[in-house]
């Protein structure tokens, strides 16, 4: 599965709140990889790290073909929105190559390395540039074009403030200036348009 497909998945979802539930469902029933997701809380300095995910691998019997689970953890100190945000983003992770994949200790603390010190974009790792990717992914389908446009007319208008907005989708209030941005149509054209 593309990320496209879901992206139109998420399109075609009624009401406001697009459910991370409903998305990884979807993944999981959609994406060829992609056997189970797991949600998991746990403790984590969420100064240092607010979620990750883990690709682990089972089988339904004993000779049957090996699937992938995504398991994502996700801080148990994060609110509804930041949690709902972070959890999604973790899911875009399933649509990582295996380049992009932080799948070894040694690649992992590359990648801390990278977000603690802030190389030039002509630099970034390709795990690194997939930690950007996945929260632009992670951004279309929790608020797609259709919900967007809207609440940015309100917003425009003075009707609603960010925080409304922020409130209306349940994400992070920090987050909907980049999904109000001029840069939401162009990331919606390169992820999604691109593929199709």
């Amino acid at each position: 599965m593309k990320f496209s497909e879901l992206y139109k998945y998420a399109c075609g979802l009624d009401g406001p709140i697009v459910r991370v539930g409903e998305l990884a469902k979807y993944v999981q029933s959609h994406h060829d990889e992609v056997g189970d997701v797991h949600f998991w809380p746990v403790t984590l300095d969420v100064e240092v790290i607010q979620g990750y995910v883990v690709f682990d691998f089972d089988r339904s019997t004993a000779y049957g073909e090996e699937f992938k689970i995504l398991g994502i953890r996700y801080s148990d100190q994060l609110n509804r929105c930041w949690r709902r945000f972070v959890i999604c983003k973790e899911l875009m992770h399933a649509f990582d190559g295996e380049q992009e994949r932080t799948n070894t200790r040694q690649r992992f603390a590359q990648l801390l390395q990278e977000l603690e010190t802030s190389p030039r974009p002509e630099d970034f790792s390709e795990m690194l540039k997939s930690e950007y990717t996945a929260e632009w992914m992670a951004l279309l389908v929790l608020c797609p074009k259709r919900n967007r446009d809207e609440l940015k007319a309100r917003l425009e208008s003075g009707e609603i403030t960010q925080l409304d907005v922020a409130l209306q989708i349940r994400v992070p209030e920090m987050v909907v200036s980049a999904l109000m941005g001029e840069y939401y149509d162009i990331v919606l054209e390169d992820l999604v348009d691109s593929e199709s």
